[in-house]
């Protein structure tokens, strides 16, 4: 006995299993459902158990339950199985060939960094939803592939992803551009989709943050395919011979930065590095891999080696060494300056990228360089369509000189000036005995902000 089954919002929580036979999904509803991401793939069925669900169309039709199907069908049961991974895998793989529509139609979004964004925003959402490999949106199937072989570095993925934009904000909390997300995943996307300088330093934070996530969890014991890093001896690292540290020897934990930055190449490179051959990529992809590369080498520029004395009555009879993570601030202080002397670069480039000067157009383009394609506006007037919301309401400092002045700040647009008071507790001291006394201080300020 057949029924229907329930609406597509409730699809996911039925019970009911469907049946082969079903008509296929309309190209509008299509739509619809590849926004909603309620596909499933051959893992999800397989942990599902009785509630195997696959979407097949307006109208599904489905078994009561799981066990009836058993119990009517016990010999169909395993044909049954895979004739649902097999409409299952056209299914996504139909799913796959509109975001690779998407990519082209689009190619300046690059879906694994909206990726990290959204993770960092449902990771500090309150509801307390947790992300997997087959909800977190924009996920590729080489990253899909990725996420489910380490599942235990979601966490420190969304953790990342964290990291880059409290760094972002950070650096860029006094200037026009603030790397705010307000506008959510939408509006920050449409800001992505032009190739400016902001956009570079995003790729290369972003790269380098799940870097420095992914090392941190593997020196702390949190994933398992990884562990200490392997430390050779290397002439720039090790101290030299006959100075203080002659008794020294490797040994602790060092920080495995070998496979953080193999991990966040595969997996943060892998919307823009689908194409087999160079020639075979945009110009834009080109840009968000160099840029993707300078993040990560900036991690690894920053490694420093740390000791540990060892001896009778305090000597450093014997120094044991290892080598361990910059502070990410530091990272994000060299990015920085990377950012303000980046490079133009061609767009009518096929192989390598090239310089906009022409005077310079010989000269490499460093390893270490940030690129970008096109100029950045001013970010003085709100434009919501293109991700930038002004600097109206943005407080400033009205002595200060560098880009946090109120002329540079608020455009020569003016400022408001509101005196504000503040009363705090000051002077405290504990009396015996048992209390804390304090004073009360006040504090009058002028606070400005742009018109």
């Amino acid at each position: 006995m057949t029924h229907r089954c329930r609406p597509i919002k409730a699809l996911l929580a039925s019970t009911c299993r469907p049946s082969v036979r079903s008509r296929p999904m309309e190209t509008g509803r299509w739509s619809a459902a590849l926004r909603r991401n309620i596909f499933m793939n051959n893992a999800d069925w397989s942990r599902l158990a009785e509630r195997r669900v696959i979407v097949r169309g307006a109208d599904f039709t489905c078994w009561r339950s799981g066990r009836d199907l058993q119990r009517t069908h016990p010999k169909d049961s395993s044909a049954l199985d895979a004739r649902m991974a097999r409409n299952g895998r056209r299914r996504l793989s139909r799913l796959f060939m509109e975001l690779l529509i998407l990519a082209v139609l689009f190619p300046g979004r690059s879906f694994a960094n909206l990726m990290l964004l959204s993770l960092s925003s449902v990771g500090s959402s309150r509801s307390g939803r947790s992300v997997s490999c087959g909800t977190a949106p924009g996920l590729i199937g080489r990253q899909k592939r990725l996420c489910r072989k380490y599942s235990h570095a979601v966490p420190s993925i969304m953790d990342g992803a964290n990291k880059a934009l409290g760094e972002c904000r950070a650096q860029f909390s006094q200037e026009r551009w603030n790397c705010s997300t307000r506008g959510g995943t939408q509006t920050f996307e449409s800001f992505l989709g032009k190739g400016t300088r902001e956009t570079a330093f995003i790729y290369a934070i972003t790269s380098a943050a799940v870097v420095h996530a992914i090392t941190q969890s593997c020196s702390a014991g949190n994933l398992t395919d990884c562990s200490c890093g392997r430390v050779t001896g290397d002439s720039d690292t090790l101290p030299a011979r006959g100075s203080d540290l002659e008794g020294w020897k490797w040994g602790g934990c060092s920080d495995d930065i070998v496979f953080g930055m193999e991990f966040s190449k595969r997996f943060v490179d892998a919307a823009d590095s689908r194409g087999r051959k160079k020639r075979s990529r945009n110009i834009r992809s080109m840009m968000n891999l160099h840029n993707n590369e300078v993040g990560r080498k900036a991690i690894q520029q920053q490694m420093s080696v740390k000791c540990r004395c060892h001896g009778v009555s305090g000597s450093c009879a014997v120094k044991t060494c290892w080598k361990t993570l910059p502070s990410f601030k530091r990272v994000g202080d060299m990015l920085k300056k990377k950012y303000m002397t980046s490079v133009p670069i061609l767009r009518k480039t096929r192989r390598r990228l090239r310089r906009k000067q022409k005077m310079h157009r010989k000269v490499p383009i460093g390893d270490e360089e940030l690129v970008y394609l096109e100029k950045s506006p001013n970010f003085c007037k709100s434009d919501k369509k293109r991700g930038i919301f002004g600097t109206r309401g943005r407080e400033c400092n009205r002595t200060s000189t560098g880009p946090d002045s109120c002329n540079l700040l608020c455009c020569g647009r003016g400022y408001n000036t509101q005196v504000v008071r503040f009363v705090e507790r000051c002077g405290c001291k504990f009396v015996w005995c048992c209390y804390v006394k304090c004073n009360t201080c006040e504090t009058i300020i002028d606070k400005h902000t742009c018109k």
